[in-house]
């Protein structure tokens, strides 16, 4: 009984997880379609340590621009 409680707290918290992922991605989203194209296709092309957007927001970046026909 022991290794079904374990496994469904394992899957449990990875689905916890797994949500705050999306959650994140879907609030990144909403503030990047707001940006311009000019800012998006800036972010996209931005390099260095400090002020540098994560590869997850330039993959958003380059999906919206693909929506807007923009890319």
């Amino acid at each position: 009984m022991g290794f079904w409680k374990t496994a469904g707290q394992i899957a449990k918290g990875a689905a916890n997880a797994l949500e705050k992922q999306v959650n994140e991605m879907q609030a990144t989203k909403m503030r990047l379609e707001s940006k311009n194209s000019n800012d998006l296709k800036r972010l996209i092309k931005s390099e260095g340590f400090f002020g540098s957007a994560s590869s997850i927001e330039k993959s958003i970046a380059v999906k919206i621009l693909k929506e807007r026909g923009d890319a």
